[in-house]
């Protein structure tokens, strides 16, 4: 019930809008998120700090946060993907794509897919 709640009223607040953005932060700013949560869960378990994070997941049955997200993201691209091409979204999207094949410079190569692919790089 505390990792439903917890999960319910934390992790919900801190992922607002997760599901456009998470693709897009790096690294750091994850690990800043789940500082957040660790905190949240260690006062709510009772855990000591000197327990390992990944520890204190598995004996509650949590996965991390990043790895929650993942699959979210991925429906959003494939969501937009399949929308009709008079959708915004999907406008937008087709943008993205004609301007990172006409420059191929590091400054344009930017977009959904590829903060994919960079994420699951990781």
């Amino acid at each position: 019930m505390r990792l439903i709640l917890c999960n319910a009223i934390a992790v919900q607040m801190l992922l607002y809008g997760v599901k456009v953005w998470g693709v897009t932060i790096s690294l750091s700013a994850w690990n800043e998120i789940e500082e957040l949560r660790k905190m949240f869960l260690r006062r709510e378990w009772g855990v000591k700090s000197s327990t390992s994070y990944c520890i204190m997941l598995l004996e509650i049955g949590a996965r991390p946060i990043e790895v929650l997200v993942m699959p979210m993201s991925i429906q959003v691209y494939h969501k937009v993907k399949n929308m009709p091409d008079h959708r915004l979204p999907r406008q937008a999207r087709n943008i993205q794509w004609k301007v990172q094949k006409i420059n191929k410079s590091k400054i344009t190569s930017f977009g959904q897919v590829l903060d994919i692919m960079r994420w699951f790089k990781r």
